[in-house]
């Protein structure tokens, strides 16, 4: 799979070649040992070359355990099994390192509604949530652009385009409330994720808008609708959709109607107000 540029690990070859280094002898250390032969003694040159052959046979008479291990060749054209992944500059305190190629690479996917029609992978790791749009949408157009409209703006947010990708990575926690508009060459659709204050994690991380999905329904109301008309109201959200606060929704709507206070904790799972 393609994936944003600013995240590309960088793999770089590496060559190393050994180099050596100092002479087995001395040229001056030779000189001296010539100057303090006897000239003329038989006997002394004999003991001599008796001494010189002995020398040389001290490498064969030493152990093998002695011997410093050889540093075994690298080819020039060898590549690390594990490079260090480009770190974005300045991420928020608190914030884990952003996922590398081979981490996105394993990881499975989530739920954002209309990103197989548009040919978009959506995944998450730790807090980071990543969606990726490449090759053709379902109307045979490329991704030429993506740009965030609402949310961001905290250093860890982080949008890519180019070479017919285009790819948007921001952090998922409670609260989050992120909008961009990504670009094909024959359309765009919005894409919104929201976690909203006191809900709990929705199944549905995010949807693009406008784009077809198996999970459209036909209906314009559905159980659960008024939870989300409260979420406008209570919480200022721009997107909700009932399964984004849980099974209980439809029954927390029912009990408390008129009372958007109190459906929204029973929604968040408050004991204090069940369904």
């Amino acid at each position: 799979m393609r994936d944003g540029r600013f995240w590309l690990v960088a793999l770089v070859a590496v060559g190393l070649s050994g180099v050596g280094c100092g002479s087995k002898g001395s040229g001056t250390e030779s000189t001296s040992k010539a100057s303090s032969k006897s000239k003329g003694d038989d006997d002394d040159d004999d003991k001599s070359e008796k001494k010189k052959k002995k020398k040389k046979g001290d490498d064969d008479e030493k152990p093998a355990a002695s011997a410093k291990p050889e540093t075994p060749a690298v080819s020039a054209t060898a590549i690390p099994t594990a490079a260090p992944v480009i770190q974005p500059p300045n991420l928020p305190s608190g914030r884990s390192p952003v996922p590398g190629v081979a981490e996105w690479a394993t990881a499975k996917e989530i739920t954002v509604k209309g990103s197989s029609a548009l040919g978009c992978e959506t995944k998450i790791i730790r807090e980071w949530f990543r969606v990726s749009c490449h090759g053709k949408n379902d109307t045979g157009g490329t991704p030429n652009g993506v740009q965030v409209t609402r949310g961001g703006g905290k250093g860890d947010t982080f949008a890519f385009a180019s070479g017919d990708v285009a790819s948007l990575v921001f952090p998922w926690a409670e609260g989050t409330e992120i909008e961009a508009v990504f670009s094909w060459t024959d359309k765009s659709h919005k894409l919104v994720a929201v976690w909203a204050h006191g809900a709990p994690e929705p199944a549905v991380k995010g949807v693009f808008e406008g784009a077809s999905s198996p999970l459209d329904h036909p209906s314009a109301k559905e159980p659960g609708d008024g939870v989300c008309d409260c979420d406008f109201k209570v919480n200022g959200t721009t997107f909700c959709e009932p399964y984004m606060w849980g099974d209980k929704a439809p029954a927390c709507e029912a009990k408390y109607a008129g009372n958007c206070g109190s459906m929204l904790k029973c929604a968040a799972g408050d004991a204090s107000f069940p369904p």
